[in-house]
Formats: C-alpha cells, structure tokens, sequence
C-alpha cells in the first residue's frame, strides 16, 4: 500500500499506513472529544451546569480581631457563557450558605441589614424581582462575589480554616414589554475552599492566581496560558481541515 506523509496538527499523526492512520484519527478524535466534554479540564472547584461553568477562583478571609469578632468570608466565582446563545444569570435571594471544617455556619451579618451588600457583580433574583444585569455573550465570562459572616466571640467559637458553599443562580428571560421571568435554576456546590488572600492564605488548598488560567476572562478570550483543551473547538476545526487535504492527497 501507498506510503504517505500526512499534514501535523494537535490531532493527527505524523507518519504512517493509511489503515493505521484511519486508526489513529479515530483515537484522536476520542481524544478531542473527552478534552471537549470536560471544559474544566480538570481544575479545582469548578463544575458545569447546563450552558454555565462555574469556578472559584479567589477565596478571601478576614477577621474583625476583636472579643466580639466578625470572621468574614468573600467566595468570588468566574462564570462563563459554554453556549451559542446570550445568557442573563441572577443570583437567587438567599440562597447562599457556608459553613466551615468546625460545623460554623456564617450569615450575612445582623438580621437588619439587607443581603444586597454582600453580594457584587451580579443582579438579585426574589419572588417580585428580577434584575438582569449579568448578561453573558457565547464564550465570555463574568466575575460575581459572594460574601458570609461568622459572628462570635472569641474564646467560645473557634472559626474553620476550610469551607463550603452552596448557592443557586437563575436564568433569566426578558419578554414583552422588559418583563423578566425565570427559565430555571442552578443549584452550585463547593467544597474544600481554603483562603488564597487575606487571613490564612497560602495555609493549605488554594493558592493565589494558581487556577485562573484555565478560564475565560471576562472579554471572553481565551488567556495565553490557557490549559490544553480550553481550545477545542479550534483544534477540531483544524484537524477536519487537514484530515480533508490529506485523502484529496491519496487520491492523486
């Protein structure tokens, strides 16, 4: 059989029979596609929802240092758009919780002050409200933090060093006349979260800047860094390109 030299490409072979390289396009397209299917690639604290990929990627710890201290806790989320269409993301009213390795549970401080304060860079979502503020072109991604509070008094409270995190985000619609409804919810849970700035940072987990390669910034391009496999559609693109040129080849 007719030896021959095929094009390179992130999924190709270099060399080979044309039985051989039949076999080795196949397991590389396996390959593109396992990569593709898990668009986290692997990264700590990061999930998908439906069209969403959620990751933690900054943990913020602080404490107020006083007898009646306040133990604060700041979880900020990069939130990214892995569908073809506009999204709007809210953040479901009340919906966040956390608590710590010492069976803590953390509120957003007094009973009297509002959630909002404690919740920046996306739009709240009630029963009579919907704000739809956190809009998400296909491809881009967001910031939005979420803050807890642990108030106790020092000497009887001991606060945790590892946290987790439970919150639901909405998906909102805009129909009519601007009217805003619900489409779903996402329910997101996070686990093993350690301080990577502020008090304790650098202790165990997480480290500074250590995971936020492997997702879009907010202009929705992909980083310099970017981990094998964040470009998987590209490199599809470009071997069905290169797998085209090869067969018109062997049939000269």
């Amino acid at each position: 059989m007719r030896k021959y030299t095929a094009f390179q490409g992130p999924c190709l072979p270099a060399h080979g029979t044309l039985r051989n390289a039949i076999g080795l396009l196949l397991a590389a397209g396996v390959a593109c596609s396992a990569n593709a299917a898990d668009p986290c690639n692997g990264a700590p604290n990061c999930r998908v929802d439906g069209p969403l990929m959620s990751q933690v990627v900054k943990v913020n710890v602080t404490d107020s240092g006083r007898t009646n201290n306040y133990h604060s806790v700041r979880t900020t989320l990069r939130i990214r758009n892995l569908g073809n269409e506009p999204i709007i993301i809210g953040y479901r009213v009340g919906s966040a919780s956390l608590t710590d390795d010492r069976g803590n549970a953390y509120g957003w401080g007094r009973s009297s002050i509002s959630e909002t304060r404690y919740v920046q860079g996306i739009g709240e979502v009630s029963r009579n409200r919907a704000d739809p503020q956190f809009r998400l072109a296909p491809g881009e991604a967001r910031e939005a933090s979420f803050e807890r509070i642990l108030q106790y008094r020092k000497g009887h409270t001991v606060p945790g060093n590892v946290f987790s995190l439970d919150l639901t985000l909405a998906q909102l619609a805009v129909i009519g006349n601007q009217q805003v409804r619900t489409q779903r919810d996402y329910a997101l849970s996070f686990s093993q979260l350690t301080a990577s700035s502020g008090l304790g940072a650098g202790v165990a987990g997480l480290e500074a800047g250590t995971i936020g390669g492997a997702l879009l910034p907010a202009g929705g391009q992909y980083a310099a860094d970017a981990p094998q496999g964040a470009n998987d559609a590209t490199q599809a693109v470009q071997a069905v390109g290169q797998m085209i040129q090869l067969f018109k080849g062997l049939g000269k």
